[in-house]
């Protein structure tokens, strides 16, 4: 059973990570220069991971501000998640957070989009197209978010994807992170085989053509995620 979900699990995340993207390299410093720059910006660690990279686990810390307006996802250069990495790169930037429980059972409509299958998979079909995307890599993001929740595999975040642009700010760029994880580290019962089953959904919008941007390992929420958390149930 156990090898069975493995099995099944590096080919729904690893093997179609069909829209992965680079972080933005320019943007890298040290540990203690991001600290500060984040402290600046109003950012607090909301979550964390190891993410897959070239064979090898890497740290990932997700952040948001107070009111949840603004996020980053920093990825480590070289140590996991408990190790203190030669630098932090800014991987991406999102805006307009959305937070879910992802420690209880079922999926939250609020995290669901309204777009056809039918519609995502014509974007899908238009995107494999450009020959970037391998058949089977995308599927509409309802589909893929259900096909996954039996296992414990549950919305953690949303945001709203933004990309630095010629002035070196920062617009949306159609697109949207969904970051998932089984936070429990067990399906059935039983462990969670070296604890994969995490990931970063990129959709692109309005269509929700899905793919899955990243694989990660052991996501969970820090303290400050679960106070946030809290205060937007009671919104």
């Amino acid at each position: 059973m156990r090898a069975l979900i493995f099995s099944y699990l590096f080919i729904f995340l690893a093997g179609v990570c069909g829209l992965c993207h680079a972080a933005d390299s320019s943007e890298c410093m040290t540990p203690q220069q991001m600290t500060a720059r984040m402290k600046a910006e109003g950012q607090r660690a909301i979550a964390q991971a190891d993410v897959v990279s070239d064979n090898k686990f890497l740290g990932m810390v997700f952040t948001s501000n107070e009111d949840l307006s603004v996020g980053y996802i920093l990825k480590a250069t070289d140590k996991p998640i408990g190790q203190v990495p030669s630098q932090f790169c800014i991987y991406n930037r999102m805006v307009s957070l959305r937070l879910f429980d992802a420690r209880k059972q079922g999926i939250p409509t609020e995290a669901l989009l309204r777009a056809s299958d039918e519609d995502a998979m014509r974007k899908c079909s238009e995107l494999m197209k450009t020959g970037k995307f391998t058949q089977g890599s995308c599927g509409p993001f309802n589909s893929v978010i259900r096909r996954t929740e039996h296992l414990g595999d549950r919305v953690m975040f949303q945001g709203f994807n933004t990309s630095k642009v010629s002035d070196g700010s920062y617009r949306e760029d159609g697109t949207l992170f969904t970051i998932s994880a089984n936070i429990t580290g067990r399906v059935d019962g039983a462990p969670l085989p070296h604890g994969l089953l995490s990931g970063i959904l990129l959709s692109t919008l309005p269509d929700g053509a899905t793919f899955i941007h990243a694989v990660l390992k052991g996501a969970n929420y820090t303290e400050q995620g679960l106070v946030l958390l809290g205060k937007q149930r009671l919104r």
